[in-house]
């Protein structure tokens, strides 16, 4: 799982079951594995894939047809390869996305749509280019309520460093009571940086624990430091709505100002 504000660095996926049909070649098989395996990595924190996935490989539009939804399917995951960089629309039953899909690079994006009757999902390059489209069902994991420590933390509709830390120590806590210790943290305030187990990811219990304990305040600080950073960025003349806040934080340590343009670490 990676974080903007709150770092989670998570191992790449060593494998994954998938099944297609179709395959013409080596070349295509491996492209569809990781395809497959893309789609398993994003999904894995927070749902787990249902059933065989369908796979298309076309020029200009694919179309992928999908049986009935098995059982607790909540909607679907489109694993996507382009063999031109370019932007690509997904779409079912009146549902798009737009992805940006670059060459031997998968994208991955999970649409909702009517569960139960067969859906064929679109694909449809804007250059009407080569894709190699992979889609399967999904279910989600139900997401957890937040804990009553958390919601007294956002009550005052303001999260202060001291109250970002502490939720990061329940989360921690949550995960090894699950038997799931974090790494030690490292690197400086105003964020916290750390490790998650991709077994924890794997059983859902990193996603149970951050949504309980962490997820809205670690939401709240970002988006807190973030307002702070392009105000005071743009007394110095520089834009920071363009830039991610891991930029717009470098930017204030290069101008000296980090320290000066944050919150109290209160």
């Amino acid at each position: 799982m990676l974080g903007v504000g709150a770092f989670a660095l998570a191992g790449a996926l060593t494998g994954a079951a998938i099944t297609t049909t179709a395959i013409a070649s080596a070349d295509q098989a491996n492209r569809v594995f990781r395809l497959g395996a893309a789609a398993e990595q994003q999904v894995k924190t927070h749902g787990i894939l249902l059933g065989a996935p369908v796979v298309a490989d076309a020029s200009g539009t694919a179309r992928l047809a999908l049986r009935s939804a098995p059982p607790g399917a909540t909607r679907l995951a489109v694993s996507l390869e382009c063999f031109d960089d370019g932007q690509v629309v997904a779409s079912v039953a009146g549902v798009s996305e737009t992805v940006d899909c670059s060459v031997d690079t998968p994208a991955v994006t999970e649409l909702s749509a009517p569960v139960g009757p067969q859906q064929t999902v679109t694909v449809a390059a804007a250059a009407g280019g080569r894709i190699l489209a992979w889609a399967s069902w999904m279910r989600d994991r139900p997401v957890p309520a937040a804990s009553a420590q958390q919601n007294a933390d956002l009550s005052d509709g303001r999260v202060t460093h001291a109250e970002y830390l502490a939720a990061y120590s329940r989360y921690a806590g949550c995960m090894a009571e699950a038997g799931y210790p974090m790494a030690p943290v490292t690197g400086a305030p105003p964020f916290v940086f750390y490790a998650v187990p991709d077994a924890a990811v794997d059983a859902g219990a990193d996603g149970t624990c951050y949504a309980r304990e962490f997820a809205q305040v670690d939401r709240a600080w970002q988006s807190t430091l973030s307002d702070l950073d392009v105000t005071c960025l743009a007394e110095h003349g520089v834009d920071g709505a363009r830039l991610s806040i891991e930029q717009q934080l470098a930017e204030l340590r290069r101008l000296g100002l980090l320290q000066a343009c944050l919150p109290s670490q209160e």
